[in-house]
């Protein structure tokens, strides 16, 4: 997982309100910083949410069996699960996610943001996951195909994108997404672009007055890179994908990208985030200063 920042500053045209929304069409995401307005929402510490407070005694477990397995990545891999159709029938927001362990219930349980998007768009009694190999966790990553495990009801209220940035509660509607992610964090942003809930512009159907999106995706180095094979297919729906390498030559981490390029709209923009809590932190600070609310920086847990 990564972490990143810097700074530029530029004025640019206001943030566009519902009344100027036919004016004022998308602009892209990449421009420097606009002046905070004065009535930006200071920026509070979000608190971290315990994992262990879910993993109740009372966890419902489920048969389920390792489908397919491959390397996604340097240090990760790609799994598919069949489950029954109940449980992926439960699988209604991207972001959500499940605990996985093993047949006989004696491994400890573990949490994996489900990385395939949900039904229609995700395959009904599949769930696709991308997995950190860790010594831990290496019963289930060295899994032959076939493998019998248990698997719980889906779990997590997901990324809040119908209530944040598709309602009403603004006068500034959501026009740009920006994605943050470190590492498998990747996983659950993976399942908010291909779920088709953003309404973004595409190369195949450009709309004026639709959102534009652009992924800040940090990873060590290329080979660490999960997914690169699908940056071609998203870009086409209309996400700018930009990684970030930390150890790279030019070493450089996802805050110090964000910063250069800034956001063109704060009032106007809507933040997914999933990945190392450090950077998370850092660009919500960041944003929340330029005026981006709170409430439309979201996260999967």
């Amino acid at each position: 997982m990564i972490s990143i920042l810097a700074c530029a500053v530029a004025i640019l045209t206001p943030d566009v309100t519902a009344s100027s929304l036919q004016l004022s069409p998308a602009a892209p995401l990449r421009s420097a910083f606009v002046p905070p307005p004065s009535t930006a929402q200071p920026w509070r510490p979000r608190r971290p949410l315990r994992l262990s407070a879910l993993r109740m005694a009372d966890t419902t477990w489920n048969d389920a069996k390792v489908l397919d397995s491959f390397p996604a990545a340097e240090g990760m891999r790609s799994l598919s699960v069949e489950v029954p159709k109940e449980v992926s029938a439960g699988f209604t927001v991207p972001g959500q996610f499940v605990q996985i362990t093993d047949k006989s219930e004696e491994q400890k349980p573990n949490f994996f943001a489900i990385a395939s998007p949900p039904p229609p768009k995700g395959r009904k009694g599949l769930l696709e996951f991308l997995i950190k190999e860790t010594d831990s966790i290496q019963w289930l990553t060295s899994a032959p195909l076939g493998t019998p495990i248990k698997v719980s009801n889906v779990m997590g209220k997901g990324f809040s994108i119908t209530d944040e940035f598709d309602s009403y509660k603004y006068d500034s509607p959501v026009l740009d997404i920006a994605f943050f992610a470190c590492g498998s964090g990747i996983a659950p942003i993976r399942s908010v672009i291909e779920s088709d809930v953003l309404r973004l512009a595409s190369q195949e159907e450009p709309d004026l007055l639709a959102r534009t999106a652009t992924l800040f995706y940090g990873c060590r180095s290329e080979d660490t890179m999960a997914y690169k094979e699908r940056f071609s297919e998203w870009e086409k729906m209309g996400v700018e994908v930009r990684p970030v390498y930390s150890r790279a030559a030019q070493k450089e981490y996802v805050q110090q990208d964000l910063s250069r390029e800034g956001v063109a709209r704060p009032r106007n923009t809507g933040v997914l985030l999933c990945g190392q809590k450090g950077m998370c932190d850092d660009v919500t600070k960041q944003l929340a200063k330029v005026g981006v609310y709170d409430s439309r920086m979201l996260t999967n847990f």
